[in-house]
């Protein structure tokens, strides 16, 4: 067993809160801090899920149940016309090892984030509102510098999506999504900025961006005002050219976001960093370029083109029609439960990370 170090994770999200749980596991002596920058802790946030080996990781932890528990109860996702009528539809597949768009493990980030944290309440020390101003490596560890005192026309890739919620009260949740092309740097410096200016500035920005987007935007706006539950991010791959940098390392989406996957990925990561502190015996040096060596090339092969949400969400009333025509007739046909009903009897299956054997102590 390593002996007991000091950790400090910053970023008490997915990612931080798995890597805290297997580290405690590992070692319950280590003196883990978990710090998060926002004032309190972010339970908020639209639907993620959870595929390939992120299952097995969770899994391990005890915790499927839950997550299952609060899954959403989205069978899979629907385009609608401007009168409300279906386009196509795409199912999900029933299957854990083989998932379509909809995956079968769909749950709320917040939902998600809630239930990873509970497992380490109490064994680690989590302080809000703080953040890394800088790091400084040493022969012995790792000098860290505190924040905040411890030392309307063209569719434009405007997108309406609507979400189940299992609240037994019934509820939907909605998420306005703007895809931008890469030669639109001022649109999405405007996100940016708006993303830095809070909640408050980025829903202004949605009015302003969804006024005129038709179908239930409208609708859905209003219910953004008075909703006490809001969330706004980058949806954006993360492509680091490296994980670490002796004993510290980019964790989730730090150092690999990608959307669809990002969520599974932080749960991996989390686990095979705090796997390889224990099977290196406390060598972070060690640990952390192992933990490189294996994230790395995975993260990178759930990365290819990065085009999937541009194609998804055209830019034009053209491509919208073009899109709708191919979608209709490929879910019209059910090629799309063809194809994977196919993948799966020829033994196709998400690709999973071989992950080493780690010796968790027993509990």
């Amino acid at each position: 067993m390593p002996p007991p170090q000091k950790v400090l994770i910053s970023g008490a999200g997915i990612a931080g809160s798995v890597l805290a749980f297997w580290l405690h596991r590992a070692t319950p002596t280590t003196q883990i801090t978990l710090i998060e920058r926002a004032p309190a802790l972010r339970l908020t946030g639209a639907s993620v899920d959870i595929r390939g080996s992120a299952i097995d990781v969770v899994k391990l932890m005890g915790l499927l149940d839950k997550i299952r528990e609060q899954t959403t109860p989205e069978a899979g996702v629907q385009c609608v016309r401007a009168d409300g009528s279906t386009a196509w539809q795409l199912g999900a597949t029933g299957r854990e090892e083989m998932q379509s768009v909809t995956s079968e493990y769909e749950i709320f980030r917040g939902a998600l984030a809630r239930i990873l944290l509970e497992p380490i309440e109490g064994k680690v020390e989590l302080v809000l509102g703080e953040w890394v101003e800088g790091f400084e490596q040493g022969e012995k560890g790792v000098d860290v510098r505190f924040g905040n005192g411890m030392e309307s026309g063209s569719p434009g890739g405007r997108v309406t999506f609507l979400r189940p919620d299992p609240d037994p009260r019934g509820r939907t949740r909605a998420y306005l999504c703007n895809v931008t092309l890469p030669a639109q740097t001022k649109e999405r410096d405007r996100l940016n900025e708006a993303l830095e200016q809070g909640d408050k500035a980025y829903m202004t920005m949605l009015e302003d961006l969804f006024k005129y987007a038709g179908w239930l935007a409208p609708a859905v706006l209003k219910g953004m005002r008075e909703s006490d539950d809001f969330y706004c991010s980058l949806f954006a791959q993360t492509r680091s050219p490296k994980l670490c940098n002796g004993r510290v390392v980019l964790l989730g989406d730090a150092g690999y976001a990608t959307p669809g996957i990002g969520t599974s990925l932080a749960i991996i990561g989390g686990y095979v960093l705090a796997g390889e502190s224990l099977r290196h015996d406390g060598d972070m040096v060690k640990a952390c370029k192992a933990y490189e060596d294996l994230m790395l090339p995975y993260a990178k092969s759930q990365q290819k083109g990065g085009g999937a949400m541009r194609y998804a969400n055209p830019q034009t009333a053209w491509g919208i029609a073009a899109r709708n025509a191919v979608m209709g007739a490929a879910t019209g046909l059910m090629l799309d439960r063809v194809v994977m009903a196919g993948a799966a009897w020829l033994g196709f299956s998400e690709r999973k990370l071989a992950m080493p054997e780690y010796p968790w102590p027993a509990q």
